[in-house]
């Protein structure tokens, strides 16, 4: 009676040996999954954003003053910094190091939107002094965007 029940078990261990592996197998293609998601909502976020600085650039021009330009400035900022952080949650912690490294390129991203929530930017006639920063934080936000792109079809190669 004893083989029998040692050949059950040996039958009983492969089969939870088989099961661990495809729960694994799963496991890792949900992770990605949820990856190729992050990457998409991030995507989709810089498309956002760069929107939202060409809103910006209508208050840089001297002959387009806009009545309540500072609130309307300081909405925008307010909510191209949450986008940016968003996109940070979003991400692995070495993607996280990139982002922060390309959008402090030529300037100092967190400082700039900072000032830009508190209106120190925009003086008594409700312009932003200088459009050459909107340019450089633009041209970061499209470079973010290639690199988001990119690590997402790496991502998608992965699922497939």
């Amino acid at each position: 009676m004893e083989p029998w029940l040692t050949i059950i078990n040996v039958i009983i261990t492969v089969i939870s040996f088989v099961g661990a592996f495809l729960s694994l197998r799963y496991y890792r293609k949900t992770k990605f999954i949820q990856l190729v998601i992050a990457y998409n909502n991030s995507i989709e976020l810089c498309e956002n954003i760069l929107q939202s600085l060409n809103e910006l650039y209508k208050y840089t021009d001297a002959n387009h003053i806009v009545k309540n330009a500072r609130n309307c400035v300081r909405e925008t900022a307010v909510w191209i910094k949450g986008c940016t952080n968003q996109i940070k949650q979003k991400v692995d912690s070495r993607t996280f190091i990139e982002i922060d490294e390309i959008l402090n390129r030529g300037i100092s991203y967190n400082e700039y939107f900072g000032k830009l929530i508190s209106g120190a930017l925009c003086p008594a006639e409700y312009l932003i002094n200088d459009s050459s920063q909107i340019e450089t934080i633009e041209k970061n936000i499209n470079e973010l965007l290639a690199k988001l792109k990119e690590k997402g079809e790496k991502a998608e190669s992965r699922l497939k």
